[in-house]
């Protein structure tokens, strides 16, 4: 079994278990995510600029992210490649 699908299965296997918690325990963290965005959406007039503003900032630092994590790997394949180019087989 190749191992993206055995982390897909466990990934599977956690999701099911945290909506089995979450069922059995409450869903106190979703109140909590209410309550916080409602508290966000109170410093603006117009609740969809409010959405507006958050979705830019959460999409904004996802992209910086995913350039981060890209550029760490493009430096090591680099690294990689121009170590096996000096190293004579």
């Amino acid at each position: 079994m190749k191992s993206s699908t055995r982390l897909y299965a466990w990934l599977k296997l956690l999701a099911v278990l945290h909506i089995i918690e979450q069922l059995i325990f409450g869903m106190h963290d979703l109140y909590a995510l209410q309550r916080m965005i409602s508290m966000y959406e109170s410093w603006f007039a117009d609740t969809t600029v409010a959405m507006t503003v958050l979705v830019t900032i959460i999409m904004a630092l996802a992209v910086v992210g995913v350039r981060c994590i890209n550029q760490r790997r493009l430096h090591a394949i680099h690294h990689d490649v121009c170590s096996r180019a000096a190293d004579p087989l």
